[in-house]
């Protein structure tokens, strides 16, 4: 008679140890998959938002360098009388701290700011224009810090809340609204004012300030976001390395106006594009800025609005570095995009006059 088979089972404490062992598995393979997850999405917001702002350098450093004034040469009148040969245009450049530009806080509106125009006439209204390729359009370029709630749709007011942030825009006036002849030519306000317009008029900013004013205007809004969570740009007009080592000498105090006529002729800006523009952009990293919401609307200071009391390229490197550390010190990853852009209709001379 064979003996009976013998039946062996888990003891209960064979089955505890089991059940740890796999719930301690298990969390380590969750941790792995949450922290591989939060790498993922830090990088891919990262990728994201740095790919935005290089698309919106591309776009800024394009149209800078397609600018003009259209410059040419012209008899200046004494009197009514002829006097010399001096170089004219009724175009214009204006680079400069964007707070003093368009009369704003400078919390709001950090760092520099730049209007000007340049032959990109297909952008119009109008089917006819928009055939005329070389037709003049005006365009800024500036930072700002507000809501969204002027980029989108009324239905969701109410539903979502407003977003703050700080964005790069792009403005644009149309070829069939560009309003810059009216200000720098023939009769304006019963005065006589033919090429004597200036920023330094009281109204001489006018030709780009109203549509700054309407640039979110329904139907026909004048602005686009370029790229959100950029907190600063900057705009430094100069000459070539071998002109000037410092490159601050033709904009001090990052301020370039095609109108003003400077004593040192090599400096001087009179009728005449910048040969070099760099652009700087300080931009944040969407996923972590996301985490530092400001509600209330009140611009958060990251020590950006000292950027513009640089004397030196030297020091204005040393101030965006501690705008980034600051940042840094935030839990904000944040990075700088540069670049030098010449202006392709630029001939930059110290002849003023003949």
């Amino acid at each position: 008679m064979l003996p009976p088979k013998c039946h062996r089972a888990f003891s209960v404490l064979e089955l505890l140890v089991s059940a740890t062992l796999f719930v301690m598995l298990l969390g380590i393979i969750l941790g792995l998959t949450q922290s591989i997850s939060k790498v993922w999405r830090t990088a891919a917001g990262e990728a994201l938002q740095y790919s935005r702002s290089r698309d919106a350098m591309e776009v800024i450093s394009r149209r800078i360098g397609s600018a003009t004034l259209n410059t040419y040469w012209d008899i200046e009148r004494l009197a009514g009388t002829p006097s010399r040969y001096v170089r004219q245009s009724e175009l214009r450049w204006l680079a400069g701290p964007a707070a003093s530009l368009l009369s704003q806080s400078a919390n709001k509106f950090p760092g520099s700011a730049v209007f000007f125009q340049a032959p990109t006439g297909i952008f119009s209204n109008s089917a006819a224009t928009s055939r005329l390729k070389e037709s003049l359009n005006t365009w800024g370029y500036f930072v700002e810090y507000a809501s969204d709630s002027a980029l989108r749709p009324e239905f969701l007011d109410g539903i979502i809340p407003p977003r703050y942030r700080f964005r790069m825009y792009e403005m644009l006036e149309p070829t069939d609204e560009l309003s810059i002849f009216n200000y720098t030519s023939g009769i304006v306000g019963g005065a006589a004012n033919n090429l004597t317009y200036t920023t330094s008029s009281p109204d001489g900013k006018n030709w780009f300030l109203n549509t700054f004013n309407q640039r979110f205007n329904i139907p026909s809004s004048k602005a686009r976001v370029l790229a959100d969570n950029v907190i600063a740009a900057v705009f430094l007009c100069r000459l070539s390395e071998s002109d000037d080592s410092t490159k601050m000498a033709l904009s001090p105090s990052f301020l370039y106006d095609s109108t003003v006529s400077r004593n040192i002729a090599e400096l001087n800006s009179k009728n005449q594009l910048p040969p070099i523009v760099e652009v700087i952009l300080v931009c944040l990293d969407d996923s972590t800025a996301a985490r530092f919401d400001w509600p209330d609307g009140t611009p958060p200071d990251f020590g950006q609005s000292d950027l513009l009391g640089a004397t030196s390229i030297g020091e204005l490197d040393e101030r965006i570095e501690i705008v980034i550390k600051n940042l840094q010190s935030k839990g904000i990853q944040a990075r700088t995009f540069r670049t030098s852009v010449a202006i392709q209709s630029s001939k930059w001379s110290t002849e003023q006059e003949n």
